[in-house]
């Protein structure tokens, strides 16, 4: 049957979330028995395509490839999109896979604009682990596909992308669920622990969940200042990673942690969440960070959030440093393209991302952030 509405073709046995896709696709005019478009970009698009997601791939790599060893026979791919849903990397049974899923590689845009209702494309809409069985696709040219995806979000409480894996032709094995929103867990614990803090505070309602998947991580600078948490953390403090990071601590709970938990001595505290239950925590020192990656925080009011905080949300990939090298010599977008071998829009991408991480408003600002933080050196010497 289909749901109410004079050209509402959407099935009313859909899922709500899923028959919102189903209405999305409809709004952009895809038709259901149209070829859904599986093919990758051109070549040099792909390699912007991974510059811009240099932090994502890097993550996501280590993961598949654990992945598929645990798929090996399975018939069962694994691949991750970015948040616009590109491919960057995938991995899996590739052999047992179909000629469907054999088809899913680097550069295939997987969003619902392109691909209808899958489990890739609308997580990034949504946000939110779907399901997508057989017939729920909105091409009938993927309704033999069984997708379970799940979202990839950065510790600033941004989409990144997603994770999704996928089978067709035989029904989906148990505990794939499990496996892939495991992998994510494992994904954000990662980034969390790339950012350049002092100090992680590790979350668990009850205490034998501390050092588990489950457990939430804040990463805490030295004033006592969010600079980012997992999605697990943001769950247990009800908040939204987005609003806490740059906010104090006692922004979220009933006391002052640091007070309570420093000096370091390992052991395990009850803490009190604003308007809500007590957690176990315990404070250690981020291991990632060494002598040199300290940074250093000048004075500020408890409650300031700007960037003379010198808090960094995210720590800048290896690319956006050398954008960041060049760019305190005054070099305009394009002398930068042409002295990276980039193209101008990557350039563009660059720059945008690193003044939200340095929280800087222009391009001289962005500097003078990056040399307060020991981010490049006082002359113009140029890393490669």
């Amino acid at each position: 049957m289909l749901s109410a509405g004079s050209n509402s073709l959407v099935p009313d046995w859909l899922p709500k979330r899923l028959a919102g896709s189903w209405q999305r696709c409809q709004d952009l005019g895809l038709r259901r028995n149209a070829a859904a478009s599986i093919e990758p970009i051109e070549a040099p698009e792909v390699r912007c395509m991974l510059e811009r997601n240099e932090q994502l791939l890097n993550i996501a790599q280590t993961e598949l490839q654990t992945l598929s060893s645990s798929l090996n026979g399975t018939g069962h791919i694994a691949f991750v999109v970015d948040h616009l849903g590109f491919v960057v990397a995938a991995e899996g049974d590739m052999q047992n896979s179909g000629p469907l899923l054999r088809r899913i590689r680097r550069g295939v845009n997987l969003s619902e604009a392109v691909c209808g209702t899958n489990a890739a494309g609308t997580v990034l809409v949504e946000g939110q682990a779907t399901l997508v069985h057989r017939g729920q696709h909105y091409f009938s040219e993927l309704s033999s596909l069984d997708c379970f995806a799940a979202p990839i979000m950065a510790p600033s409480g941004r989409l990144l992308g997603a994770l999704t894996i996928s089978n067709s032709a035989a029904p989906q094995v148990p505990g794939v669920t499990e496996l892939t929103q495991i992998a994510v867990s494992r994904m954000e614990r990662t980034l969390i622990r790339n950012i350049r803090s002092p100090l992680l505070m590790r979350l668990h309602p009850h205490i034998d969940g501390l050092g588990s998947l489950a457990e939430g991580l804040v990463a805490i600078g030295s004033d006592g200042e969010v600079m980012g948490l997992n999605s697990a953390a943001a769950r247990m403090l009800g908040s939204n990673a987005v609003t806490l990071t740059g906010d104090v601590l006692e922004s979220v709970f009933e006391c002052n942690p640091l007070r309570a938990m420093l000096p370091i001595n390992n052991s395990i505290t009850t803490l009190r969440v604003r308007g809500g239950l007590g957690v176990s925590a315990l404070l250690t020192r981020n291991t990632s960070m060494t002598e040199d990656a300290v940074i250093r925080v000048k004075a500020s009011s408890p409650t300031s959030r700007s960037h003379q905080d010198l808090r960094l949300v995210e720590p800048l990939s290896k690319r956006e440093l050398q954008v960041l090298n060049h760019l305190k010599l005054g070099l305009t977008n394009q002398q930068l393209a042409q002295r990276l071998f980039l193209s101008e829009d990557s350039i563009k991408y660059h720059l945008k991302n690193i003044f939200s991480k340095l929280r800087a408003k222009s391009r001289l600002e962005a500097v003078k952030v990056a040399r307060e933080l020991d981010l490049i050196p006082e002359d113009h010497t140029i890393s490669s």
